[in-house]
């Protein structure tokens, strides 16, 4: 009886001593609806660009093995309804945190009629389940390689 005794005592320290060492989840992490994007140019303007209609169908899927998944709907007349658009992209898509928080979204594409895809969201932040990353365009504008311009997209969490 004792070393039943002693089993269990040894099975429930070790439970309740048992290491949660593994590191949280990642913000990004999840399921995302696109609700707004924000466009600032060179010289300062903002435009803000509302999503709306079947675009509100729309995710953008991060997962935590480092892949993504964006699934776009739009407006189809021929069948009156919101449908998912079909991608042609062929490739992988893929996602990681610098090691100075910046978050890198890249589309390798295996398809050479296709350029890869590249960003980098220099800032993001996160309020409740809001999440907005802000990207950077250089060298819109090839006759002014100082032409930088900013995109903030916001998303909700699903």
């Amino acid at each position: 009886m004792k070393k039943v005794i002693t089993i269990l005592v040894i099975m429930i320290l070790g439970y309740s001593c048992s290491s949660d060492d593994s590191p949280a989840q990642d913000k990004v992490i999840g399921e995302w609806q696109h609700t707004k994007t924000v466009r600032i140019t060179y010289g300062g303007a903002e435009t803000e660009d509302l999503v709306g209609g079947c675009q509100l169908l729309s995710r953008f899927i991060i997962n935590a093995d480092g892949t993504f998944v964006e699934r776009e709907f739009d407006f189809n007349a021929v069948f009156d309804e919101c449908r998912e658009q079909n991608s042609s992209f062929t490739g992988d898509k893929i996602w990681a945190k610098s090691l100075n928080g910046q978050y890198v979204f890249h589309q390798i594409s295996t398809n050479p009629s296709y350029d890869s895809v590249y960003e980098v969201a220099v800032e993001s932040s996160f309020t409740g389940n809001t999440m907005e990353l802000k990207f950077k365009e250089v060298n819109s504008n090839p006759n002014n390689p100082d032409d930088i311009e900013y995109y903030i997209r916001t998303y909700q969490k699903q």
